[in-house]
């Protein structure tokens, strides 16, 4: 075993009741000595967490491709715990990786990332899929080639109702642009500069890809759709953001299989991490490691071992985004308690009850 370790719970119990039994949710404290200075980790342990919660991912109420503070998204929703999820672009505020929300996708997968799918019934899946963009029109099905990202030639690419950024970077080529409305289209034309419709869909073409989409006009039926190619069939939700760390209960650590560079900072630097787990009895563990001046951060490979020694055992655990963006919110009576850095974040996965 490397390294030493320290224990001490935070606090008794949060203002949570978790569960058919009512077991309290606590909130623990693990100063670990993993050979290079004292890494501080602060996990939320939620017993048999499903009886009365549910995990929904959620963004920024101002739209897709914006950031917000953690605390934020969990205060609007009054979550009772939550996490940062997502990657994103510094220079867009995009998600990086797969996004769907409520049956939607709002961002596509980024190679084989690492996801966290949740089902109809609110059950986890740890899995690496692959998504399939398409608009079905009568017996057509016609291929979309992503989702919420500013267009380049050639492309048909779908944009969602939360969606604010730009779609046309450089608004010079004539572009084909086709309104969706509840399965319905209410809107189909040419248009230089398109901006988002916060009531509708929009499917925008460029070059080639226009002809996609060209026989497609007003009262035509239009419904955007999606395959996985693996999971269950009834996933309607998912974050993203990777690596896996634990499957089954094995280590499942994958780096080059997932597309991180082994050698990078993100992957070796010492940084402030964030991970979701569950153990075999039905537990849920929303878990941060912190960098600061108690704490000299982990990498991916210190994130296994954490979760090799904690004293549940883990059944499957995914890393989230780390460093700036680190975070775990709880909440508090009528306030909200941050641990983590604190930064921005493009994607948070809420815990609410069942009720709300």
């Amino acid at each position: 075993m490397r390294g030493r370790w320290a224990t001490a719970c935070l606090a008794a119990s949060l203002f949570l009741a978790l569960g058919a039994r009512g077991a309290p949710a606590l909130v623990h404290e693990f100063v670990a000595d993993l050979g290079r200075g004292p890494v501080v980790v602060r996990y939320l342990y939620v017993a048999e967490w499903r009886d009365g919660y549910r995990l929904i991912p959620t963004t920024p109420e101002s739209g897709v491709g914006t950031l917000a503070p953690l605390e934020e998204m969990a205060r609007a929703r009054v979550a009772t715990a939550a996490i940062n999820a997502n990657f994103f672009d510094p220079a867009t505020g995009l998600p990086v990786g797969l996004l769907i929300r409520n049956g939607i996708v709002e961002r596509a997968n980024y190679g084989r990332r690492a996801a966290l799918g949740i089902d109809l019934l609110g059950g986890l899946v740890f899995f690496h899929p692959q998504v399939s963009l398409y608009v079905r029109s009568g017996g057509k099905k016609i291929t979309v080639d992503d989702v919420n990202r500013p267009i380049r030639t050639d492309e048909l690419v779908l944009y969602t109702e939360s969606f604010v950024e730009t779609i046309a970077p450089s608004p010079s080529q004539r572009l084909r642009v086709v309104r969706i409305r509840k399965g319905q289209v209410v809107g189909a034309g040419d248009e230089t500069d398109p901006v988002p419709d916060g009531s509708a869909s929009l499917l925008v073409a460029s070059g080639a890809a226009r002809a996609r989409i060209a026989f497609l006009s007003v009262g035509d039926e239009a419904a955007p759709s999606y395959d996985l190619d693996e999971g269950p069939l009834l996933i309607t939700d998912a974050v993203s953001a990777g690596p896996l760390l634990v499957d089954e209960g094995r280590d499942a650590l994958d780096l080059a299989g997932e597309g991180f560079d082994p050698d990078s900072a993100l992957v070796r630097g010492l940084a402030a991490r964030s991970v979701l787990a569950t153990d075999w009895t039905g537990g849920l563990l929303l878990l941060t490691v912190s960098k600061d001046e108690r704490s000299v951060g982990a990498d991916f490979w210190d994130l296994v071992a954490i979760l090799q020694r904690l004293p549940t055992p883990v059944r499957s655990a995914i890393a989230f985004d780390g460093g700036h963006s680190s975070s775990l919110v709880l909440r508090e009576g009528a306030g909200y308690r941050e641990l983590g850095s604190g930064g921005e974040v493009a994607v948070g996965l809420l815990l609410v009850p069942k009720a709300r």
